[in-house]
């Protein structure tokens, strides 16, 4: 039976969660950039058609479009999604404590399972065969539950996160087969998040 063991300090685990908080990002930055792009063109179009026609109504509205557009632009280009689930992660609940932080947080994928347990004592289990995507980055791997449930997952967001640099037992070209056999979607999608800008998005509060 295969078995794959992520260990490592919650501190770890953490800044990990914090790595994923990228990835939404990077995935959906093209396809938003787009779109606002083509609606902001449209909404000049209008805007000019209004000016040219003398039709005051028709100006107003779409040179409220068109700023509406920009100020989204700007969001999606500036990061503060990425910042507001940061905020999320790091401000929801109690802060936690140093004794905390250098708890050992262990994930042990062993056949259809993973077990999670904090300094060897188990907290519960995780279903493998619930697996229906895999995300990839540098230092992560980010699993999205059917259920859309995970261990270290923050409120609102589906997966497990698994830092690489916790997986001691286990190689991971090993890991990525192990996935895809469960893994509903035939693919890990990789991301790469080591750009100076993204992980700059990690250190302003």
């Amino acid at each position: 039976m295969e078995l794959f063991l992520f260990e490592g300090t919650q501190s770890q685990f953490e800044r990990a969660e914090e790595q994923s908080a990228l990835i939404p990002y990077v995935r959906d930055f093209k396809a938003e950039c787009v779109g606002y792009t083509v609606f902001f063109c449209l909404s000049l179009t209008g805007l000019l058609v209004g000016l040219m026609v003398g039709d005051m109504r028709l100006t107003v509205v779409t040179a409220i479009l068109a700023a509406v557009c920009v100020c989204s632009m700007w969001y999606v280009w500036s990061g503060l999604s990425v910042r507001n689930r940061l905020k999320w992660l790091r401000y929801s609940g109690l802060t936690p404590s140093e004794q905390r932080h250098r708890q050992i947080q262990t994930m042990v994928f062993e056949g259809d399972l993973c077990h999670l347990k904090i300094d060897g004592t188990e907290l519960g289990t995780w279903d493998c065969r619930k697996l229906c995507k895999v995300e990839e980055s540098e230092r992560i791997f980010l699993l999205h539950s059917r259920m859309e449930i995970g261990f270290s997952a923050p409120k609102g967001q589906a997966g497990l996160v698994l830092p690489k640099a916790c997986l001691t037992d286990g190689r991971e070209a090993e890991f990525r087969a192990y996935l895809l056999n469960y893994c509903r979607k035939k693919k890990i999608r990789f991301y790469k998040l080591e750009s100076r800008r993204l992980q700059s998005m990690l250190k302003q509060e």
